[in-house]
């Protein structure tokens, strides 16, 4: 749950969003609740979201528009797609309340869900594989992988001040050929190239990120405990009517909260992992296979890193996401099974009313959602395509 397992992330993550200010909330004095930054902050955090869209910009003009070898761009498109992701996610520029809504919604309905649990049944659905497996993978993501992004791009950027597409080879201190310009003077401007970059990393991996992987993943977990508890409380043992009706209760505020998660981080984040995310394993499994006897070994390894993070991103998220909506049909299937059963009484047409009207939660993409053959169906087009541009390219 938010409050129990991923409060810790969450808390330290958006203390680092608010320490560089590109985060436009933070959390209410020792409580669980989130709130807008003051006025003066978001200002400061527009001009940030300013300069990475400058940024991004320039990495896809370079990438869409400039003549450069073949080569050199396949090295950067993975990076380009990881930028442009974030970018999308970063993005709140009217200072939109939506995550904040949704994470405050969701606080109340766990202090709800655990005051009517027993503990012993709240450690069983946290001890499940599924819930564990999001908890280290969330904590990896923000713990591990993203404060070692910036320090990876550093590397490269000190390897090649000029090297494409990061911050010094926009600046006239690298000419055409991307040669490094600064002499007579000028190389101590290299630390202002490279703090410069820093700056950037540090905006994308923990302003995008934040909605990613303190949201999104964890969302998606939160959702599948939910519905857990729901499941084992509605047990056939001296089942009565009230209690099938406060089930059902209890799943329509779950239901509240999907559309909440839907509005705001499902049209931010589900995007990005459909199709982005794809977009980055094609290329970077291209690039494995490809470019293993032509580029050398210390950038080769983008390729497989990002094929593997690509790879446990898209078959995690869309896995989990396919789970929620099965785990909820079978719920009301359940409830449905044990209406007619073993209830009998005047409030049995009602309830099967109520049961009837409730719908599967949904986790969309557009019009679309993520069923059980989702999963499937993205690595399927991965694989493909990178089949069709391996055979494709080997005649060129």
């Amino acid at each position: 749950m938010f409050s129990t397992i991923f409060f810790k992330s969450f808390q330290t993550q958006l203390k680092i969003c608010n320490f560089f200010c590109i985060n436009p909330f933070h959390l209410r004095d020792k409580k669980l609740h989130v709130i807008r930054i003051p006025w003066w902050r978001v200002y400061f955090y527009r001009v940030q979201l300013l300069l990475v869209t400058l940024y991004t910009v320039g990495t896809l003009k370079w990438i869409l528009f400039e003549k450069d070898e073949f080569l050199v761009k396949a090295q950067t498109v993975g990076i380009i797609g990881v930028y442009t992701g974030l970018e999308i996610m970063i993005w709140n520029w009217n200072v939109n309340e939506g995550p904040i809504q949704f994470w405050n919604s969701a606080v109340l309905l766990e202090e709800r869900i655990l005051a009517e649990t027993s503990p012993p049944e709240v450690q069983t659905v946290q001890d499940k594989i599924s819930v564990k497996f999001v908890k280290y993978l969330v904590y990896t993501l923000n713990f591990m992988t993203t404060p070692s992004f910036p320090l990876l791009n550093m590397g490269l950027v000190l390897n090649n001040w000029c090297q494409r597409p990061y911050f010094g080879s926009m600046t006239p201190l690298c000419n055409a050929e991307g040669v490094w310009l600064g002499s007579h003077g000028v190389n101590y401007l290299w630390t202002a190239v490279l703090g410069m970059e820093m700056w950037l990393n540090v905006v994308f991996v923990y302003g995008g990120g934040f909605y990613l992987f303190n949201l999104y993943f964890p969302g998606i977990a939160c959702f599948l405990e939910y519905i857990d508890l729901l499941w084992n409380s509605a047990s056939p043992n001296a089942v009565t009517s009230s209690h099938i009706r406060n089930r059902i209760t209890q799943y329509r505020r779950i239901h509240i909260l999907e559309k909440m998660f839907n509005s705001y981080i499902g049209n931010t984040c589900i995007p990005y992992m459909m199709g982005i995310l794809p977009a980055i394993q094609i290329f970077a499994v291209y690039g494995c296979i490809q470019f293993y006897p032509v580029v050398e070994m210390p950038q080769y390894l983008i390729f497989p890193l990002m094929a593997v993070d690509a790879f446990l991103c898209n078959a995690t998220s869309a896995t989990l996401s396919s789970f929620i909506n099965m785990e909820s049909e079978h719920f009301l299937t359940k409830c449905k099974n044990l209406n007619s059963r073993k209830l009998v009484g005047t409030k049995t047409g009602m309830i099967s009313r109520e049961v009837k009207a409730c719908s599967a939660l949904k986790i969309r993409f557009g019009s679309n959602y993520i069923d059980s053959g989702t999963p499937l169906m993205i690595q399927h087009f991965c694989w493909v395509q990178t089949l069709q541009m391996l055979m494709i390219m080997s005649k060129w």
